[in-house]
């Protein structure tokens, strides 16, 4: 009979959570609840052990600037912020850092066989799109760091 739990560990260190997998049905309890059960405990683990940590003080922080609407420009600069760093650490890692690199795009549009001022013109295309996509780019201003939450107590 297969195992029908799985260990999950935490990545800043290694404690190990162990669950009914994910869709195992359990008689009396919806597959939802499972979920916010297991992820009630890590959610418990980390703000116990690890509230200090730089990269779950960036998801608190953009689930706060999520949450609010605000008229103040310092705010809105926070939000496009923290909205453009979730979004760089949620670019897949298989990608790599530079994902599409302009040689990789250049190789794929040279294997069309457009004419040369043809294939400058959809090369400009693929990487403003890619740019736009991905936020970076000569078009894309950086984001700046979040500001790290400290707290009052």
């Amino acid at each position: 009979m297969p195992d029908i739990t799985h260990i999950s560990k935490c990545r800043l260190c290694g404690q190990q959570f162990k669950a009914i997998a994910q869709g195992v049905p359990i008689i009396g309890e919806p597959q939802e609840k499972q979920m916010v059960k297991f992820l009630g405990g890590v959610f418990q683990h980390l703000a116990s052990k690890h509230m200090a940590h730089p990269q779950l003080q960036e998801l608190i922080g953009f689930a706060i600037l999520a949450c609010i609407e605000s008229p103040d420009p310092a705010v809105q600069e926070a939000q496009k912020n923290a909205r453009h760093n979730m979004h760089r650490r949620t670019v897949d890692p298989k990608w790599g850092p530079q994902p599409f690199p302009d040689e990789v795009l250049q190789h794929a549009i040279a294997g069309i066989g457009l004419e040369t001022e043809q294939a400058a013109h959809v090369m400009r295309l693929v990487t403003e799109v890619r740019d736009a996509l991905l936020e970076q780019g000569p078009a894309v201003a950086q984001a700046t760091e979040m500001p790290v939450m400290v707290s009052s107590e």
